[in-house]
């Protein structure tokens, strides 16, 4: 049976007191949603961006073992570096909508799975367009 409307607003003054940082965090996150202030939304895109990329830094730290280069050919500038799954995207199920940031985010969430290499942007697309790197393929 539904709530009245006095019933509806104790229940969530009861939960809102039982959970105060789950609720701050649900209004805060409205609030962006709601608010269309360029100054609010400039710093939550400068925010995001700067997740994305500590995120990435750790990541590409963690796989390369902290000597920040390509497995494949050794480009070390960090905006050419990516994350690859090695055996394909099918051994962790994850579908094309789980790339970059996401990406970033679902392996520090799982604590640095093994399955993944760094390569530049060229190896990444040559190993996905002819199933290998053509670097591997001329040695």
């Amino acid at each position: 049976m539904p709530y009245t409307k006095k019933e509806e607003a104790e229940r969530q003054r009861i939960y809102r007191k039982a959970n105060p940082k789950a609720t701050a965090e649900t209004q805060h996150r409205n609030y962006l949603k709601r608010s269309s202030r360029p100054s609010v939304v400039a710093r939550q895109k400068e925010l995001d961006k700067k997740r994305y990329h500590e995120r990435k830094l750790r990541v590409i730290t963690y796989y390369s073992k902290g000597d920040i280069k390509c497995n494949c050919c050794d480009e070390s500038l960090y905006s050419f570096l990516t994350i690859d799954h090695i055996n394909g995207r099918k051994e962790f199920g994850h579908s094309r909508t789980i790339s970059g940031g996401r990406l970033y985010e679902w392996i520090v969430k799982n604590d640095f799975p093994d399955g993944f290499q760094i390569l530049c942007y060229n190896c990444n697309c040559g190993k996905r367009d002819y199933g290998e790197c053509p670097h591997q393929a001329t040695r």
